[in-house]
C-alpha cells in the first residue's frame, strides 16, 4: 500500500538540509576554527626621513632622495603622505653651498605633504628658513616657535587622503636658538615645559573637534637623556596622539620604539625614527576600519641596501645632478696646503691617533675653546696626500656632516667613556685631544684587543675623578650613537665638523702641519708585540710611521722586518721603564731581515768594568748593549734623557772600544728634542755613554774599587795639603826676617 505522507516528509527534510548548513550535521572535529579577520576599510601610509644633512644623492649607505621619489611612487596604497622631521636643508656641502635650496627643490619634487624645522634648518637665519619652507612647497609647523609672542608657523594641519583625515602637528627643539651663524634669531623663543605640553594639547583638542582619524606629532626632540624636552616627554604628557614622528637624536627604530619608560600599549603613541644622513627611511601603515577608527599601526624602515635596485626618479635625479655639476668649481678650489700625508686610513685611526685626528681634534678645540675633544675614528673616513688640498677632499675625509657640540664631563666619566670605547680595529674607538692617556692593552672576552686607561694627564698634572672639564664632541656622539653616553646638557652647537676643520687649515701654517705628532697624546703598552695588526700597517703602501709601545724588551720576529724592507718609513719599538728606550727600524736602509732582541741596559750607573772619565756628569746615562748581537747595523736608537737634560740642550755621545777607553761618537754633540729623546745610530754589542760636556779620553781613570778605594781622589788632596804648607812656611818665615 503507498504511503500516501512519504512526499510530506521528503519536502521537511530537504527544507531542513537548506535552512541549516552542512556543518551542523556533520561529524565533531578536533581543528579549530578560523578566526574570521576583519580587513581595514583603508590604509594610509606615512613615509618619512629625518636628519638628512644634506645627503641628497645615493651612496653605498644612503638611500637617496631619487630612489625614494621611485619607491613611494611605487606605492597603491589608499592614502600616502610624506614627512620630513627636521635637519634637511643644512649639512653636507652639497646643501650648504646652495644654503639649503638645492634640498629645497628637491623636497618639492617628492611633493613633501609637512616638515618640522630642525634646530640645524636654522644654520642660515629666520629669514632664511622661512623662504626655504615655502621653496620645498611642504607645510612648516611648529607650535612652539615663537617671536615676539607671536606663533612663526602653523601649530598643525589637516591632511585628506584615503579617505581619512590626518592631524598633523609640529614641535621643534629649543635648541635652535643656538645654531644660527650670525645669530639672527631677534626676539624669537621657543616654548617648553609646562608651556610647551599645555600647546601641544591644545593642537590635539582643536584637531580632534575637527573629526579627524589620527593625531601624529611630528618633532624634531629625539629619544636620548639629554633630550629637554624629548618626544617621550610629549608621549607621556600629552594625550591623545597616535603616532610620533621624530628627529634629532639620530636614531633608527626598525620597528618603532615602545619600550620607553610610561609607555602604555592603546594609551600612549608609538615613536619612529630613521637614523640619520638617508641611511633609511621610514613607513608607517595605518590601518582603519569602515567607520574611521585605527585598527593597526604598523612601522618599519627601508635601508639603502633594501633599494640598491630600486631606478632613480629622473626628475629629482636632474635635480641633483644640476646643482652637483655647479658646485664642481667651488670643491675643486684649495682650501690649504699640506707639507705632509695626512693620515686617515682605518687600520691607523681605530688603533690609536694620527696627525690627521690630532688636527681634527686641535681644529675642535680652536672653535669651541674647550678642554678636550673627543670624537669617533669613524668621522674620518680617508687620507689626504700632501699637497694643496681641495674643499672636495676634505669632504670626501670627513663626509658625514656632524656638528661640534660642547658639553661638561667630570675626570671619571672621562676615563669611563675612554675605557669604553678603545676597542682596536672598531669605528667607534675614540679619537682624542687635549689630553695624554697611557693605556694597556689586553684581551677583551669576545677575544679582541682593547685599551684599558692607567693615566690621564693634562698639562702634565694627573686627572682626578672630580675634575670638571668642557668637552667638544659631535652632536652624534652626544646623542648617543655608536655607544656613548654624556649625561650634562648640552652647552652649544657649533659648525659641522667639515667646516670647523677647513677654517682651522685655512689659518694653518706648514710648521702646525709639520709640528702635529703622531700618537704623542696616547701611549697603549703592550707585553708582546701584535704581529697581525703591524703586518696590516705594513701592507697599506703610506709613508706613515708605525710606533709599538712595550712594557718589557722582547724579540721582533723576521716576518715583520721583511714585509718593512723597501718601504720610506720607520717601525718604532719603545720599551716602558724607569730609563726608556727604543729602536727605530727603516725600511729603506733595512736588507737583511732577522729575528732581533729589543733587549738593552739603560741607567744612570756604570756599567761593570767600564772607564768613566772624571769630569762626566754625575747625571750621564749609560747604555750597554754588550749582551745583544742581533741589532742590525742600521737601527738607531732612541733613548729618554729628559729627566737630566732639558729640550733644546746639547749631549756628547761616547763609546768604549775594545781597549774600554772612552772615545768620541759625534763631537758636535745631539740635540735634546722636546719630548726629550735623543737619537742616534745602535751598534750591535756596543756600550755607550751619553752626558753634557766634551771629555777627552786622556783623563778617564779607573772606577773606583775596594783595592784602590778613592786612591787618585787622596793623593790630590794630599798634594794640595802639602803646597799649602810649604806656602805658609815661606810667607811666615819672610814676614818675621821684617820685623
Amino acid at each position: 500500500m503507498r504511503n500516501k505522507k512519504a512526499p510530506a516528509i521528503l519536502l521537511a527534510v530537504l527544507l531542513l538540509i537548506t535552512i541549516f548548513p552542512a556543518g551542523v550535521f556533520a561529524a565533531p572535529t578536533d581543528e579549530p576554527e578560523v578566526p574570521v579577520v576583519p580587513q581595514p576599510a583603508s590604509t594610509v601610509k606615512i613615509y618619512h626621513t629625518n636628519d638628512v644633512h644634506g645627503n641628497a644623492d645615493a651612496t653605498p649607505d644612503s638611500v637617496g632622495y631619487a630612489r625614494l621619489a621611485t619607491y613611494i611612487k611605487q606605492d597603491e596604497a589608499d592614502g600616502k603622505l610624506l614627512f620630513d622631521a627636521g635637519d634637511a636643508f643644512h649639512g653636507s656641502t652639497f646643501a650648504t653651498l646652495s644654503k639649503g635650496q638645492g634640498i629645497a627643490e628637491i623636497m618639492n619634487a617628492l611633493e613633501y605633504n609637512a616638515i618640522v624645522p630642525g634646530n640645524h634648518d636654522f644654520s642660515y637665519g629666520l629669514s632664511a628658513l622661512q623662504k626655504l619652507t615655502e621653496a620645498s612647497g611642504a607645510n612648516a609647523l611648529s607650535v612652539n616657535i615663537m617671536q615676539n609672542g607671536l606663533p612663526l608657523f602653523d601649530s598643525y594641519h589637516i591632511y585628506k587622503t584615503g579617505g581619512m583625515k590626518i592631524g598633523v602637528l609640529g614641535i621643534s627643539s629649543p635648541t635652535a636658538l643656538g645654531s644660527t651663524e650670525d645669530g639672527g634669531l631677534t626676539g624669537v623663543d621657543l616654548l617648553n615645559g609646562e608651556l610647551l605640553y599645555q600647546k601641544t594639547q591644545q593642537a590635539v583638542n582643536e584637531m580632534r573637534q575637527e573629526g579627524v582619524n589620527a593625531v601624529i606629532a611630528l618633532t624634531h626632540l629625539g629619544t636620548g637623556q639629554n633630550s629637554d624636552p624629548s618626544s617621550v616627554d610629549i608621549a607621556t604628557h600629552v594625550s591623545g596622539i597616535d603616532l610620533i614622528v621624530d628627529g634629532y637624536s639620530h636614531a633608527l627604530y626598525p620597528n618603532g620604539y615602545t619600550d620607553y619608560p610610561g609607555y602604555v600599549a592603546g594609551q600612549t603613541p608609538v615613536i619612529v625614527q630613521a637614523g640619520n644622513a638617508l641611511e633609511a627611511f621610514g613607513v608607517v601603515e595605518l590601518s582603519f576600519d569602515e567607520n574611521g577608527a585605527i585598527m593597526g599601526i604598523l612601522p618599519f624602515t627601508v635601508d639603502a641596501e633594501s633599494v640598491v635596485n630600486v631606478t632613480a626618479d629622473k626628475k629629482v635625479g636632474s635635480i641633483i645632478g644640476t646643482y652637483a655639476q655647479e658646485q664642481q668649481t667651488f670643491l675643486q678650489r684649495s682650501i690649504t696646503s699640506s707639507p705632509v700625508f695626512l693620515n686617515g686610513e682605518s687600520e691607523f685611526v681605530y688603533t690609536g691617533p694620527t696627525n690627521f685626528t690630532t688636527m681634527v681634534g686641535n681644529a675642535m678645540l680652536s672653535e669651541t675653546g674647550a678642554d678636550v675633544a673627543l670624537f669617533a675614528g669613524k668621522a674620518v673616513r680617508t687620507s689626504i696626500p700632501a699637497g694643496d688640498i681641495t674643499a672636495a677632499e676634505l669632504n670626501n675625509a670627513l663626509p658625514y656632516g656632524d656638528y661640534v657640540v660642547t658639553t661638561t664631563v667630570s675626570g671619571r666619566e672621562l676615563k669611563n667613556i675612554l675605557n669604553d670605547h678603545m676597542v682596536l680595529g672598531s669605528e667607534d674607538f675614540a679619537q682624542f685631544t687635549g689630553i695624554d692617556v697611557v693605556a694597556e692593552k689586553y684581551l677583551t672576552a669576545d677575544g679582541s684587543y682593547a685599551g684599558r686607561v692607567t693615566s690621564i694627564t693634562r698639562d702634565g698634572a694627573e686627572i682626578l675623578d672630580t675634575d670638571q672639564f668642557i668637552i667638544a664632541t659631535t652632536g652624534d656622539l652626544y646623542n648617543g650613537d655608536l655607544g656613548y653616553r654624556f649625561s650634562a646638557p648640552l652647552i652649544r652647537e657649533y659648525h659641522t665638523l667639515y667646516e670647523t676643520v677647513g677654517n682651522y687649515f685655512k689659518e694653518s701654517s706648514e710648521d702646525m702641519f709639520l709640528d702635529t705628532a703622531q700618537g704623542a697624546q696616547f701611549v697603549l703598552l703592550e707585553q708582546i708585540i701584535d704581529t697581525d695588526d703591524i703586518l696590516s700597517k705594513l701592507l697599506i703602501a703610506v709613508p706613515v710611521d708605525i710606533h709599538v709601545a712595550l712594557t718589557r724588551p722582547t724579540v721582533v720576529s723576521e716576518n715583520i722586518l721583511y714585509a718593512l724592507i723597501g718601504q720610506e718609513r720607520n717601525l718604532v719599538f719603545t720599551v716602558d721603564g724607569v730609563y726608556p728606550y727604543g729602536f727605530i727600524f727603516n725600511g729603506a736602509t733595512l736588507n737583511s731581515p732577522s729575528n732581533v732582541n729589543l733587549e738593552a741596559d739603560v741607567s744612570q750607573t756604570p756599567p761593570p768594568d767600564k772607564k768613566r772619565a772624571s769630569t762626566a756628569d754625575k747625571d750621564a746615562f749609560f747604555v750597554n748593549l754588550s749582551g745583544n748581537q742581533t741589532i742590525p747595523s742600521s737601527v738607531y736608537m732612541q733613548m729618554y734623557v729628559g729627566s737630566a737634560y732639558e729640550p733644546g740642550s746639547t749631549v756628547y755621545i761616547y763609546y768604549y772600544d775594545a781597549n774600554n777607553d772612552i772615545l768620541p761618537y759625534n763631537e758636535d754633540g745631539i740635540t735634546v728634542m722636546e719630548d726629550g729623546s735623543i737619537v742616534f745610530p745602535a751598534q750591535a754589542g756596543s756600550t755607550y755613554l751619553i752626558n753634557s760636556k766634551l771629555l777627552n779620553a786622556a783623563t778617564s781613570y779607573e772606577l773606583p774599587s775596594p783595592e784602590n778605594p778613592y786612591s787618585l781622589g787622596i793623593f790630590v788632596i794630599f798634594a794640595v795639603f802639602i803646597a799649602w804648607a810649604v806656602f805658609f812656611l815661606i810667607t811666615k818665615k819672610g814676614s818675621q826676617a821684617k820685623k
